[in-house]
């Protein structure tokens, strides 16, 4: 799916919109997370289920099907992920105050950030958006009333911000859990030449492509509603 992305073309006018320059840099852990292509156990169980039956679950607790939007909620990682909002509302102070040109008020500055509603994991739009590049409009509203308004500046800015949540998730989340991955793929007798293989599975590739492809639309619809609509990028 990750080779055919340009073929779809609501992605490829997606990519080619001037607001979202930082989206053409994301790497492609960036661009996984986006089409729902991180070979998470959800997604291993539909591309190689005869490798991953339904016994395969979250590397962290053991318990619920493991997927992108599960880590932020699992039970066992709730430490981390707290951990991570704690940095990124530091980091959002800290970048206000480097880039603007106002005297700030740093005690009212993160009273404003406490109040997003992107804090709020599991809402229409929560903070693991940005690792999709997609930009809350309370986030741009913000930087544009501490004077973060000339482009280059907000999209080095927003790229930053961006860029640091997503470094977090792959350190303290991603990475992780792969480790757990690997030891339990060893544990099962699972070897990467097996995983190399192509699925001996009846389901057919094209009907896995066109389960991501209505994924992508259905994700990019619900974006399009909640942010372009509204002024968001």
């Amino acid at each position: 799916m990750i080779k055919g992305i340009k073929d779809a073309q609501f992605i490829e006018e997606f990519l080619m919109l001037h607001r979202n320059e930082v989206y053409r840099q994301s790497d492609l852990l960036r661009i996984k997370i986006c089409c729902n292509e991180l070979p998470t156990c959800a997604n291993l169980k539909k591309r190689k289920p005869d490798l991953y039956d339904e016994n395969w679950r979250c590397n962290f607790c053991k318990i619920e099907e493991e997927t992108f939007d599960h880590f932020w909620k699992c039970s066992k990682i709730q430490n981390v992920v707290q951990d991570i909002l704690k940095r990124l509302k530091i980091f959002l102070v800290k970048i206000i105050q480097e880039y603007s040109r106002d005297d700030i008020d740093t005690q009212e500055l993160k009273g404003k950030i406490n109040e997003f509603g992107m804090w709020d994991i599991g809402c229409l739009y929560d903070f693991t958006f940005l690792m999709k590049n997609q930009v809350s409009c309370q986030l741009i509203e913000l930087l544009r009333c501490y004077k973060i308004t000339e482009e280059k500046l907000l999209y080095k800015v927003l790229k930053q911000i961006t860029g640091g949540v997503l470094l977090e998730f792959k350190v303290l989340i991603w990475e992780p859990r792969n480790g757990l991955q690997i030891k339990e793929e060893k544990r099962c007798g699972i070897s990467g030449k097996d995983k190399k293989a192509k699925s001996h599975s009846k389901r057919t590739e094209v009907g896995v492509k066109d389960v991501g492809c209505n994924i992508l639309e259905s994700n990019w619809n619900k974006w399009n509603d909640l942010a372009f609509h509204r002024g968001g990028h």
